[in-house]
C-alpha cells in the first residue's frame, strides 16, 4: 500500500512539476521575446546611424596679438560671431601650445559662457576640464568618450560618470547623489534604457536595489526587479508607466539582468585611470597659475583663481548587486 501511495504521489508531483516548468518556460519566452523585439528596433536604428564628425572652428584669442589659433568644437558657424575667446597659455607657430585655459565669453555682455583646460600639441587639442557657469556644471574629461560631471544645486551634489560608445549608440552612466546617498547606474540605447538604482546606503527607504527598464519618455516599460533591505524581493511588468501584472521571474531573466549589470560595471571601472590622468593635467595647470604673481588682463583675479579651490577626489568604485540578483 505504501508503494502504491508513493507511486501516485510521484506521478502527481511530476505532473505538477511539468506544469510549473512549462509556466516558467512560457514566462521566459515572453520576457526574452519582449527584450528581443526592442533590441531589434535598436539594431535597425544603429544600421541607419552615421556618426557626425566633430565641428571644429579656429578662433584667434582676443588677448593675443600674434597668431595663436585655438580650436572650439561642436558649435555652429553663426554662433562663433557672437563670442570671444581668451587663451592664457603659450603660442607656437601661429597656434596655441601646451597646457592652458580657454575662456569663451559673450561678445556683447562679456559674460563667461564656458571655460576649458586644454593641451595643444602639433595643432591638436585634448580637453581635460570644462566649466559651464550658467548651469553650474563642472566636467572632468578623459577623452570624447569618457567624462565625469559635477552638478551643483542648493542642497545636493550629483556626480555623474559618463561613457559614450558612439559606434554602438550606447551611453553608460553612474550618477551619485550626496544628499540621498544613492547611486543610479544606467545603460541607454537610442530607444530605451536600463536603470539600476542602489539605495543600500540610504536609511530612509526600504528598497535596496531597483532594476527598471524605461522607454524614451522615462516611463517604466518592461520587467522590473525590486529588492528590499529585509531580504525580500518582487517583480512586476509595466507598459509605458502602467503596471500590468506581478510576476515571479525565473533564472534566465536574472542572468540577463546580471549580464547588463556586469557590462555597466566594466564600463564604469574602465574610466578610473583615464579620469585620474585628466585630473593630473588639471592639477599641473593649477600649479602654474595658483600663485600671487600670476594674473590676466581679461578677467578679475578672484574669478580667474576660483579654480584653485577645486578639489576632485577619487573614491574606490564598489559595485555589488548580489542582493538584487539572488
Amino acid at each position: 500500500m505504501k508503494k502504491i501511495s508513493y507511486l501516485v504521489f510521484a506521478l502527481f508531483f511530476v505532473a505538477c512539476s511539468n506544469k510549473i516548468t512549462q509556466a516558467k518556460l512560457n514566462l521566459n519566452n515572453e520576457i526574452l521575446q519582449f527584450e528581443r523585439e526592442r533590441l531589434q528596433v535598436y539594431k535597425h536604428i544603429k544600421e541607419q546611424y552615421k556618426k557626425d564628425e566633430n565641428i571644429k572652428h579656429l578662433m584667434q584669442p582676443k588677448n593675443h596679438k600674434q597668431d595663436c589659433k585655438i580650436i572650439y568644437k561642436e558649435v555652429s558657424k553663426d554662433y562663433i560671431s557672437y563670442i570671444d575667446a581668451y587663451w592664457d597659455g603659450s603660442c607656437k607657430n601661429g597656434f596655441a601650445n601646451g597646457l592652458g585655459r580657454l575662456f569663451i565669453k559673450d561678445k556683447q555682455s562679456g559674460i563667461l559662457i564656458r571655460e576649458f583646460i586644454e593641451s595643444y600639441e602639433n595643432e591638436n587639442v585634448s580637453e581635460h576640464y570644462a566649466y559651464d557657469p550658467l548651469n553650474e556644471l563642472f566636467y572632468l574629461i578623459a577623452n570624447e568618450n569618457m567624462s565625469k560631471i559635477f552638478r551643483l544645486s542648493d542642497d545636493d551634489i550629483i556626480v555623474e560618470t559618463k561613457i559614450v560608445d558612439f559606434d554602438n549608440m550606447l551611453v553608460y552612466r553612474m550618477e551619485e547623489s550626496t544628499l540621498f546617498s544613492s547611486i543610479v547606474y544606467s545603460k541607454q540605447y537610442p530607444n530605451f534604457a536600463y536603470l539600476l538604482s542602489d539605495y543600500s546606503q540610504n536609511n530612509l527607504i526600504e528598497e535596496k536595489y531597483i532594476f527598471v527598464p524605461v522607454n524614451m519618455a522615462g516611463r517604466s516599460d518592461g520587467y522590473n526587479i525590486i529588492s528590499l533591505k529585509n531580504g525580500k524581493s518582487f517583480s512586476n511588468f509595466y507598459q509605458n508607466g502602467t503596471k500590468i501584472k506581478d510576476i515571479k521571474l525565473d533564472d534566465a531573466y536574472i542572468d540577463y539582468v546580471k549580464n547588463i549589470a556586469d557590462d555597466i560595471t566594466r564600463q564604469i571601472l574602465a574610466t578610473k585611470k583615464p579620469l585620474e590622468n585628466a585630473n593630473k593635467q588639471v592639477e599641473l595647470y593649477k600649479e602654474r597659475i595658483c600663485k600671487d604673481d600670476i594674473r590676466v588682463n581679461f578677467m578679475k583675479n578672484d574669478d580667474y583663481k576660483a579654480i584653485c579651490d577645486l578639489e576632485i577626489e577619487f573614491k574606490d568604485i564598489k559595485m555589488d548587486f548580489e542582493g538584487l540578483l539572488k
